[in-house]
């Protein structure tokens, strides 16, 4: 999926209340309809599944470098357990908590930092923990507990494609992750086939 910038987030607000300001990203905002002396004409059931209510519009809050973003061109999203929104970028990851964005960079220089700046896949696990596969280095594991407000805390554990380990990653290009139903970690590269990985 490839998102350009600016990021949009949708939330609904009804087309008689122009005034009303944004309810911002993790909320909506509806009035009740203005009382009418004139009935109304049934709407078919057709129409009313296929479609949002007459009265509602959508309208959309961007997200762009001036707001913190780390980069117009957004790959992947995932929204959490807890509720955040993790941004893959080709410039790192970013958290955004609905009120400001935590990003995460590549830094040679920390081997618990992301492996690559290029976000291709994000994941979360049953147990809360997060999968990040990487356009050329392999995959980062994030678990909930290293990650906090200011992301000061936020270590990733690196795994990545090993000549010398038949068992490693098969390659480090990683188009998408997977958990199924007995807890193995399934992870698709690019142009080497499906990876199972056993976290237990």
């Amino acid at each position: 999926m490839l998102i350009t910038a600016p990021l949009l987030w949708a939330s609904a607000c009804t087309a008689t209340e122009p005034s009303l300001a944004s309810a911002g990203p993790t909320s909506t905002r509806t009035a009740p309809e203005a009382a009418s002396s004139t009935p109304k004409p049934p709407v078919p059931q057709a129409a009313q599944a296929a479609s949002h209510p007459a009265s509602t519009d959508v309208r959309f809050d961007r997200y762009s470098l001036e707001e913190g973003l780390s980069q117009s061109v957004a790959d992947t999203l995932l929204q959490d357990s807890r509720g955040v929104l993790w941004i893959g970028t080709e410039d790192g990851l970013n958290r955004f908590d609905g009120y400001s964005f935590q990003v995460y960079r590549h830094d040679p220089k920390d081997p618990h930092s992301l492996s690559s700046g290029t976000i291709t896949a994000i994941y979360e696990d049953r147990r809360g923990t997060l999968w990040i596969g990487t356009y050329g280095g392999g995959v980062n594991r994030l678990d909930p507990t290293g990650d906090t407000i200011n992301g000061s805390q936020a270590r990733f554990t690196r795994y990545q494609r090993d000549l010398d380990d038949v068992n490693s990653l098969s390659n480090d290009y990683v188009r998408t992750i997977h958990q199924d139903s007995s807890g193995a970690i399934w992870i698709g590269t690019l142009d080497s086939g499906l990876d199972r990985y056993d976290p237990s």
